[in-house]
């Protein structure tokens, strides 16, 4: 089981889609302004496709209509093709992002051996968390698993955008008490579902996964073997209780 902890969400402040769906319950207005958007790299003062995701920043901490717009410039759009490393292990974490399209793996990389830390998908943020922050080499990296855009805030902005929004700080805060409920489930789940219901939850929350994220990949994700995995796959179609 020492494997499964390399699964653990912990992708700080704009960490992951179980964050998101803790905001969804408490907010309505539709999440998915941002998707489908496939243009090429947008810089700063073309940045109306990226207010969808700064209008869910405003639900946590208000935003004036000044502050939104200076937050979404700070925003560029990047086009990342498939296995393309967007923030490198060892390196000092360069920017924070939000996945508009695509699926990106946070992994860890020992001699040859890879380990999945966790999936972000679609619609939601990603960090390299504590390196973005305190500037240190990160521990783990994140790749793009399919082509990916995604919308990217980088250190500098970041810092300017505090200055020119007090409540960004304040949003920050409370995405990372919503961050460590996350850490919190994901933890339970280590301890106390076996592999094969932490596989068909990943699965029914995300149904897609199959046809784009490799079995190694998702078996590295559930801490367990490729062999066990496939076992765990067998046993389910034999009983109907998912599609796969």
């Amino acid at each position: 089981m020492t494997r499964g902890v390399s699964g653990v969400s912990i992708s700080g402040v704009w960490s992951g889609a179980v964050l998101l769906s803790e905001i969804n319950k408490h907010h309505s207005p539709d999440f998915n302004v941002l998707s489908g958007y496939s243009g090429t790299d947008i810089s700063a003062g073309n940045s109306t496709p990226c207010r969808g995701y700064v209008r869910r920043m405003g639900m946590i901490a208000p935003l004036t209509s000044k502050e939104s717009k200076i937050l979404a410039d700070l925003h560029t759009l990047k086009i990342y093709k498939k296995n393309t490393i967007i923030d490198k292990q060892g390196t000092v974490s360069k920017a924070v992002y939000y996945l508009n399209e695509g699926i990106l793996a946070m992994e860890y990389k020992k001699k040859s051996k890879v380990f999945i830390r966790d999936f972000i998908f679609k619609n939601s943020p990603a960090l390299v968390y504590p390196s973005f922050y305190l500037q240190e080499p990160s521990r783990y990296s994140i790749r793009a698993v399919t082509d990916c855009n995604v919308w990217e805030l980088t250190k500098e902005n970041f810092e300017i955008g505090k200055e020119k929004i007090p409540n960004l700080q304040i949003i920050a805060f409370k995405i990372t008490n919503l961050f460590h409920r996350n850490i919190e489930k994901r933890f339970e789940s280590l301890i106390t579902q076996t592999a094969e219901e932490r596989y068909v939850d990943l699965v029914r929350n995300h149904p897609k996964i199959i046809n784009s994220i490799s079995l190694k990949m998702i078996a590295s994700y559930l801490g367990i073997t490729d062999v066990a995995l496939s076992r765990i796959r067998s046993r389910l179609a034999k009983k109907g209780n998912i599609n796969h």
